[in-house]
């Protein structure tokens, strides 16, 4: 199962890194959308043909009062995304495109690690399920420091940040019954490869030299725990009981359906 599971990661990143997208062009980012779109529909496709359990999470989210608790983090994350200084604005014919370009690495992405590998090791419960696809997401993105690009530092923090990006993805999708709430949320937390000041040049990305060793392991745990933890509340909160007051409120407020 293992051997499949990294197998299939593996092929998914060489089929991005080597999908001619010179048939298309990326000008507009039509190349990268349609690597991206194949990419996922192929693995959706796994997930239908081999009856995964995940298939319960693709639906709309739920409108339930714990589903609605979600807004409260996730929002913030998307603003802070959106507004950051670090951001330039585009033109229309440069951000549609990149939209929906950011929305197919979300597609395909959350497919595979939240709907294909998730669903496949949910047998072993939930929790390892979580922890388990999460950390082979975010191994996944060694590929982007392979060879001359290699910088352990970069590299190690990548890794950590994708896979608590992982857990709270995963809390996020369990919470609202909806992997597709992971997708948006996903869509904007990738946010600055399109709109980022980084975009506007040439250059790679930027080494990251640190002072220490304390310095450079401890600069992405801040950023990495607080996502861990707010997927793992998201997970205790869909478990719990609703207490009856805030149940009641619900009712009163229309956030939930009164029982039949």
């Amino acid at each position: 199962m293992w051997t499949r599971l990294i197998g299939l990661s593996i092929s998914g990143v060489l089929l991005l890194d080597y999908f001619p997208i010179q048939w298309f062009g990326d000008k507009y980012f039509q190349g990268s959308i349609a690597s991206y779109a194949f990419f996922g529909l192929i693995l959706y496709l796994l997930v239908v043909l081999t009856g995964s359990s995940s298939l319960q999470y693709f639906r709309l989210p739920r409108c339930h009062f714990k589903s609605l608790i979600t807004l409260l983090w996730v929002v913030p994350i998307i603003w802070i995304n959106v507004v950051s200084p670090d951001n330039v604005n585009k033109s229309l014919s440069i951000a549609i495109p990149g939209v929906i370009y950011l929305f197919f690495i979300g597609f395909g992405e959350e497919i595979l690690s939240r709907g294909l590998v998730f669903g496949v090791l949910q047998k072993f419960g939930l929790y390892k399920a979580v922890a388990l696809s999460s950390l082979l997401f975010g191994l996944m993105h060694l590929n982007l420091y392979i060879g001359a690009d290699w910088d352990p530092w970069q590299a190690y923090a990548h890794v950590l940040t994708a896979t608590s990006f992982g857990v709270l993805s995963c809390g996020l999708m369990i919470l609202t019954r909806s992997i597709w709430s992971s997708v948006i949320l996903h869509l904007f937390s990738n946010w600055g490869l399109v709109f980022g000041k980084l975009t506007d040049t040439n250059l790679s990305l930027p080494d990251w030299w640190f002072d220490s060793w304390w310095a450079g392991f401890s600069y992405p745990l801040p950023g990495a725990l607080n996502n861990i933890g707010i997927g793992v509340l998201f997970i205790v909160i869909d478990r719990a009981e609703i207490p009856q007051f805030l149940y009641r409120l619900a009712l009163k407020w229309k956030l939930v359906a009164a029982p039949k």
